[in-house]
């Protein structure tokens, strides 16, 4: 189970106010299932998914992955976390514009040092388990589906959505 206890996060920049972009906020979030966290622009969506992903620190409070405290772990934990078990979908999609859709969707089997074999048949397997889901939104929406898969095979477990207008997603997958 996923929890964040009383955590808060204040951006402090030097000439201007600080922004107390969440205050003391408790949330458990199931061992399965789907999470949607939606709301205004700027009430801290975005924060409270870049700190259950690692990617930002709480200012105050815990958060803790089966009763085993996270928000303390070093860059070097959180970049393997993040490698093994964590995938992100960002707003933006963060695809990069010089390489293949294939290289692209690849890009998480990079990073866990598969041989070549196995990254094929990965990919391969799951672009079919994909087209098989919606072929006719490939054509209209490939960006979205082309962070999907590679998120499906950076983190078969679990992973973070940030999309603007569709509200904010933490997924567990048992």
């Amino acid at each position: 189970m996923l929890e964040l206890k009383h955590v808060s996060k204040i951006y402090k920049e030097e000439k201007s106010e600080s922004v107390n972009a969440l205050i003391d906020i408790n949330l458990s979030f199931p061992n399965t299932g789907l999470v949607v966290i939606s709301g205004a622009s700027g009430c801290g969506k975005t924060t409270l998914l870049n700190i259950l992903g690692g990617l930002d620190r709480p200012t105050t409070g815990e958060v803790k992955l089966n009763n085993n405290r996270i928000d303390n772990q070093n860059e070097e934990w959180w970049d393997s976390f993040r490698a093994l078990y964590l995938g992100f979908i960002y707003q933006d999609f963060n695809l990069l514009e010089n390489m293949s859709v294939r290289e692209n969707i690849q890009l998480p089997l990079d990073i866990r040092m598969l041989d070549v074999k196995t990254k094929q048949e990965m990919t391969e397997n799951i672009i079919d388990e994909l087209w098989k889901e919606a072929p006719y939104v490939l054509d209209r929406t490939v960006d979205v589906h082309i962070a999907r898969i590679r998120s499906k095979l950076g983190a078969r477990k679990n992973y973070l959505t940030n999309r603007t207008g569709y509200g904010y997603v933490f997924n567990v997958v048992d």
